[in-house]
């Protein structure tokens, strides 16, 4: 039996394990290699339409914007990255649900919401603003007046930070044309045409506020959908309306 001095030997199979180790980092390092050469190879070909959709992301996501990111078609199929335009999905706006537009909308237009000249609600199609055609509008007449351009100009701007579509839709009382009106080659022969024309104009109106066209379009009912009765000035008042109705995706 040796002293207790003597060092102790380890075995062979230790020696051995511990001069292999090396070959972990080796091969690590050839899988890096391989990855760089692959990302270098996508980045080969530049997809203009690729990178702008990238830009739009990341605007958003620095603007405090979500992103739902999900797998595309493409990328399941196994399409090459700097050939597939749909790489970068891009998601809805940050306020597409009609709860988070609705609050967007009520804190934009409280000033407009306290003076009763616009009303905010929701409801199952999204979130629709009223307003009060005597407040836009002169008696009989589709002309929006000059005072009411501003109280447009929020709206746009409520419409412009949106994804959704908007439809303008326009609204009467039971009241007929005056004929005197008509008479006088007054063109609005019955509550048909002169909602439309209302509907028509506010469209012009946001689209000359920039929101885009592409996303606007004008609806007329006449006299058909009231919201109150139509037999007290009151009620007629509710009823001569245009509704911007901000639709849920």
């Amino acid at each position: 039996m040796a002293g207790g001095g003597g060092s102790t030997k380890r075995p062979p199979e230790a020696e051995k394990e511990n001069l292999e180790r090396w070959l972990l980092t080796y091969s690590d390092m050839i899988t890096l290699l391989m990855l760089f050469f692959v990302v270098l190879y996508s980045m080969s070909t530049i997809n203009p339409k690729k990178f702008e959709d990238l830009s739009q992301i990341l605007t958003t996501i620095f603007a405090g914007g979500r992103i739902e990111i999900f797998e595309s078609k493409a990328m399941s199929s196994g399409e090459g990255i700097q050939d597939n335009p749909g790489y970068f999905p891009i998601a809805k706006s940050k306020t597409g649900k009609k709860e988070d537009i609705f609050k967007q909308t009520v804190s934009v237009l409280r000033p407009e919401l306290q003076s009763r000249t616009v009303r905010v609600e929701l409801n199952e199609e999204g979130v629709v603003i009223t307003l009060a055609s005597d407040t836009y509008f002169g008696p009989g007449s589709p002309k929006i007046v000059e005072a009411a351009i501003p109280i447009l100009r929020d709206v746009s701007g409520v419409l412009k930070s949106l994804s959704n579509y908007v439809r303008v839709e326009g609204h009467t009382d039971t009241q007929p044309p005056s004929p005197q009106n008509v008479e006088t080659n007054y063109p609005y022969r019955s509550n048909w045409e002169l909602s439309a024309q209302r509907s028509i104009n506010v469209l012009r109106v946001l689209e000359s506020f920039e929101v885009p066209s592409q996303r606007l379009s004008a609806v007329a009912y006449g006299d058909v959908r009231p919201i109150e009765k139509n037999d007290t000035p009151e009620g007629r008042a509710y009823n001569r309306r245009v509704d911007i109705v901000i639709v849920q995706d």
